[in-house]
């Protein structure tokens, strides 16, 4: 408990926060997207939020990696140290998620905005409607 207790009183090195703050940042970013994808409507909002949780992750990694070479980025806190997978291993496997994530999202938005930009019928054309019968 005393090794949780100090861990969470270090200042992050990219935020320069404390990791409790920054974990209750993440924590609080990771419910509000899981809220929406949850009761959401909008399809392209959910994509959205995918997009910009993965991309800040991703730049936080990023920046961790610049200013911390060497050292792991801790998100899982102990949850990390149950698995047995080695922690580089683990990095990996985080940064692909996230990768995946960012890319799977970004390609959908894409493409229901390439359906959204087709038009449904060339314009001039009479529909079956406006033929005057009936």
């Amino acid at each position: 408990m005393a090794g949780e207790q100090r861990f969470l009183a270090v200042q992050d090195p990219v935020l320069y926060l404390t990791n409790r703050a920054v974990l209750l940042i993440a924590a609080l970013m990771e419910l509000g997207v899981a809220a929406y994808l949850t009761w959401g409507r909008d399809m392209r909002l959910k994509h959205g939020c995918v997009v910009w949780l993965a991309s800040t992750f991703l730049v936080y990694r990023l920046a961790l990696w610049v200013t911390s070479p060497g050292s792991r980025c801790l998100c899982l806190g102990w949850v990390g140290d149950l698995l047995l997978i080695p922690p580089h291993l683990l990095d990996y496997a985080l940064v692909t998620a996230l990768v995946l994530m960012l890319v799977g999202s970004a390609w959908r938005l894409r493409a229901m905005r390439s359906a959204a930009e087709v038009p449904s019928a060339p314009s001039g054309s009479v529909s079956h409607t406006d033929s005057g019968q009936g």
